[in-house]
């Protein structure tokens, strides 16, 4: 639905321009920015039924930013990205509740994050290789993005509630890099 959705706004815009091409690379882009909208505001509410509006917010800017700058787990279809985002959220809030301001459990929690984070800045999804060429660049921008996550997340320590938030962040940012590195190799390894 969203596809078609997408592709109808493409077909609007770009009525001057009948070539094919840049029709599906537009439907593509507004097919992204549409369910990206979607999602967050679906996380956002769902999120917020178990946390705070801020700590939902905060968890899931310090995510995305760390998903969008290193890649991570890619699920096949926009229904399953949205089921393990909202998993993972879940499980986030379930966390927050069970430390319950437990502030000695946040800086060495997001220091195991951040280790993951910085050996695994970037991590390609198959349909982005074209993107190894500025690899560097790319590995660099990812390590700063999970520096600053993890100042958000010591800077805000004498705020539990938003602490614990960046830490979860930074916690799913981890876990995602590491199944997606996971499932590659899973799909790498010869049948028996």
């Amino acid at each position: 639905m969203l596809l078609s959705i997408a592709n109808r706004i493409s077909l609007y815009l770009m009525k001057e321009n009948p070539d094919q091409d840049p029709i599906e690379a537009c439907t593509y882009g507004i097919d992204i920015v549409l369910y990206t909208l979607i999602s967050t505001a679906g996380l956002t509410l769902i999120g917020s039924l178990f946390l705070t509006f801020g700590q939902t917010a905060l968890l899931i800017a310090v995510y995305y930013a760390n998903q969008m700058s290193g890649g991570g787990y890619h699920a096949s279809t926009h229904t399953k990205c949205f089921f393990s985002m909202t998993a993972g959220l879940l499980f986030s809030a379930f966390v927050i509740w069970f430390i319950n301001g437990s502030l000695s459990i946040v800086i060495p929690t997001s220091c195991t994050a951040l280790l993951v984070l910085w050996k695994y800045p970037v991590i390609l999804h198959k349909n982005k290789q074209y993107l190894s060429t500025i690899m560097t660049v790319m590995k660099n921008r990812a390590r700063l993005i999970s520096g600053l996550s993890f100042f958000i997340t010591v800077a805000l320590y004498f705020n539990p509630a938003l602490s614990e938030a960046a830490m979860m962040g930074m916690i799913m940012a981890a876990v995602s890099r590491l199944s997606s590195i996971v499932l590659t190799r899973a799909s790498k390894a010869p049948a028996p």
